[in-house]
């Protein structure tokens, strides 16, 4: 049971590193792949460590402000709902 409990620790924080991946090279994602990271953050950011939350509430932010700018209201709103 225990070493289930680290597996999917270890998996989910892979998972999130992925994410702030497509968050930090967005310019050459597309806005669906975009919009599908913000989607994961938002389900499933209450279990992620610290450390990383930090790294990815830093990113989202550049994110948002980027949507804003381009006028693109769903990665914005999806941006805002996962901070």
């Amino acid at each position: 049971a225990e070493q289930l409990r680290k597996a999917e620790a270890e998996l989910l924080y892979e998972v999130f590193v992925v994410y702030l991946r497509i968050l930090r090279q967005r310019h050459i994602h597309s806005r669906a792949l975009v919009s599908a990271a913000l989607t994961g953050l938002e389900r499933w950011g209450q279990q992620v460590n610290l450390e990383l939350l930090l790294e990815i509430l830093g990113e989202l932010r550049l994110t948002v402000r980027e949507a804003i700018a381009q006028t693109d209201e769903r990665v914005a709103l999806q941006g805002l709902n996962c901070a």
